[in-house]
């Protein structure tokens, strides 16, 4: 007896199994009422022999909210998986049918057997619709416990499901069959749906959306199967409706609220986790990513709903297009959906969207509302396109409307290199930086121009910066992110993926630079006045073993004009800061002259001083005398220094500017 339903003495006894002559003996009224046989499936049934009370209890569907619709769908899945095991996917040919008994699922596969019953029994594979491993039962649950009973026919067995008020949870009993099956037969007994089409929209083989306009067959990170991912054409009078593994979930209406547009598509997606009720997805973002990978591998797709979405306008005599959001999709993230491209479909894709605004005549494009760059678009000839923020990477081949004006305006105005010997040292000084950024962090030059916008040029290399926006350093950093992001992505327009990438890695190279001690001493010379430092270790930088004195770093920062070494207490004395005195142009010359009669003084003084015996600070007044020029230029405290340090003086040094050192006096 326990051979024909593939049971052992022994298995049957530890899963509670038992056979209905024994129960007889215990409970003669539930073994009665578990060899019920309706009159009109006497045919069909030729009686039972065991019997299985589960520990499952009604609440179980109660509490995951299942219906009548929810359990039909997951016997249909059921069925699904067996053929698709079978026969393949493309092959399944389950049947739903109706006849006087109830409603039944028939598939054709290898059977069904006793350990379908037992919740969380096995775990199916990965790729399967019901890989959560309690659909059938608690499918079987919710009908017998609300309509009545339900009935599985397969092979030359049949296993009847019924909720026992004796037992107060479901029973499954082990019959034989009278017909047999080669496959699984489920009939709900005595249940018919509210009507075909709530039959016929469980499974998108059999409903009204089954049209496939585009399908994509491919694996997802946790289950390495490739499955199919259709786009469904939905028909007319019809809601879009998302299927999951070949089972309908919901309507878009539901699954989002009224608050999104309607959905120009339906889909049938394989790696979108639902929730226990499988009316939800357990995450919309992971919805819409996958939504919208098909739609960008599908550039023909995509085009109808961009030629769908699309609407002229006008704004101050100025014609424009925008694409409106009147279908779900125009909101999709399709940034996520253009990252699993391969380069090749990328570039298809892109070059689509590019020939659908060449059609239209369209130049550049902005971000939804942006009026101005409308005005500022048509005023250089062009036509610009107002996109969703999210679709901004969909224009990769396209020019934003900012760049088109820029070139426009360039093309179109000639630009002269400045000479910058005649600049002002503020804009010398914001030069400077510029180019020390740009060498270490693009190897790109900057160049000064009288143009009237900045802007890098990728076929020379070079950033050009206008001179009314030196002061404007977050222009700077923009065009350094362009030139940065061609050299590392070959592309990096405005607002691409690529140049959001490269202005982030802008920034943080700025950050690592300006954080850097040695970097930083650069710059902070730089800012001081020395146009033309760069990275030098401190016996380079000074020329003498400057780690000898406790403030040498002070002056590697912030160089001073002059600096005397000395012995006594191991310091350094500095005077005339560089920022502070250089307001000449041209700046090298102003330089040069301010140092050079400072030099020729000290060199005086210091002969003179060399050919007293004894040096003291009463000198000072004959020094005055003797050369009137230390109070014009200012050198007194320098002079005093020198006097009463005399003895302890190794050198004097100056800044050169063009160096970018300190060089002896002496």
């Amino acid at each position: 007896m326990y051979g024909r339903y593939g049971l052992s003495h022994r298995e049957a006894a530890r899963l509670g199994i038992r056979p209905l002559e024994y129960v007889e003996v215990e409970d003669p009224d539930f073994a009665n009422e578990a060899r019920y046989i309706p009159p009109d499936l006497d045919d069909l049934i030729e009686g039972y022999d065991l019997v299985w009370t589960l520990t499952i209890e009604q609440s179980y569907a109660e509490q995951r909210r299942w219906d009548e619709f929810i359990s039909l769908r997951e016997i249909i899945q059921n069925a699904l998986d067996e053929e698709h095991e079978v026969y393949g996917y493309d092959n399944i040919a389950i049947r739903v049918e109706t006849d006087n008994l109830g409603t039944w699922v028939k598939d054709r596969g290898r059977g069904l057997k006793y350990r379908a019953f037992m919740l969380g029994a096995h775990e199916k594979p990965c790729w399967t619709r019901g890989y959560f491993g309690e659909g059938l039962k608690v499918a079987a649950l919710w009908f017998t416990s609300n309509i009545g009973d339900v009935y599985f026919f397969t092979k030359d067995v049949v296993y009847r499901c019924y909720y026992s008020n004796l037992a107060d949870a479901l029973v499954v009993v082990f019959g034989r069959s009278n017909v047999f099956i080669n496959g699984t037969h489920v009939l709900m007994y005595d249940w018919w749906p509210p009507s075909k089409k709530s039959i016929h929209r469980i499974y998108v083989e059999t409903s009204p959306y089954y049209k496939v306009v585009f399908r994509k067959d491919y694996p997802d990170e946790k289950c390495r199967y490739v499955m199919p991912n259709t786009i469904l054409e939905t028909p007319e009078g019809e809601e879009p409706a998302l299927y999951v593994r070949d089972i309908f979930v919901n309507y878009f209406r539901n699954l989002f609220g009224g608050w999104r547009p309607r959905a120009l598509y339906s889909y049938n997606l394989w790696w979108v986790e639902l929730e226990p009720n499988r009316k939800n997805v357990q995450s919309s973002s992971d919805l819409l990513a996958e939504m919208s990978y098909l739609i960008v591998s599908s550039p023909d797709l995509l085009i109808d709903l961009l030629e769908q979405c699309i609407e002229e306008g006008e704004h101050g005599g100025t014609r424009y297009f925008e694409l409106k959001p009147k279908y779900f999709e125009i909101e999709l993230p399709f940034s996520d959906g253009i990252d699993r491209l391969t380069d090749y479909e990328a570039d298809v894709l892109f070059d689509k969207v590019k020939e659908f605004c060449d059609l239209r005549g369209i130049t550049g494009w902005a971000v939804e509302s942006d009026l101005e760059a409308v005005i500022a678009t048509g005023h250089e000839g062009g036509i610009c396109l107002l996109i969703p923020f999210n679709m901004r990477p969909l224009f990769e081949k396209v020019p934003k409307a900012e760049s088109f004006v820029i070139k426009s305006i360039l093309d179109s105005t000639k630009g002269n290199v400045i000479d910058e010997k005649y600049l002002g040292l503020g804009k010398r000084i914001f030069l400077a930086v510029y180019r020390f950024m740009a060498d270490k962090i693009a190897e790109t030059k900057v160049v000064l121009y009288d143009g009237k916008r900045s802007y890098y040029d990728e076929s020379k290399d070079v950033i050009f910066i206008a001179i009314d926006e030196v002061h404007e350093k977050r222009k700077f950093i923009h065009e350094l992110a362009h030139a940065y992001g061609f050299k590392t992505y070959r592309s990096a327009p405005d607002v691409s993926e690529n140049f959001e990438r490269a202005l982030e890695r802008v920034a943080a190279n700025i950050w690592d630079i300006t954080m850097s001690t040695a970097y930083g001493r650069v710059i902070s010379r730089i800012y001081a006045g020395g146009l033309y430092a760069t990275r030098k270790d401190p016996s380079e930088f000074f020329g003498f073993y400057a780690e000898y004195y406790g403030n040498y770093q002070d002056f590697m920062f912030d160089p001073t004009i002059f600096i005397i070494p000395v012995d006594e207490d191991r310091r350094i004395y500095g005077f005339f800061h560089i920022h502070r005195y250089i307001t000449g142009i041209p700046v090298e010359d102003y330089y040069m002259e301010f140092v050079g009669k400072r030099i020729d003084l000290i060199r005086k003084i210091w002969l003179r001083l060399s050919r007293e015996k004894i040096v003291t600070r009463d000198i000072l007044s004959e020094l005055e005398r003797e050369f009137p020029e230390i109070d014009e230029l200012e050198m007194f405290p320098m002079i005093d220094t020198i006097v009463s340090r005399f003895e302890y003086i190794e050198n004097i040094y100056y800044y050169d500017l063009i160096k970018d050192k300190y060089v002896p006096i002496l």
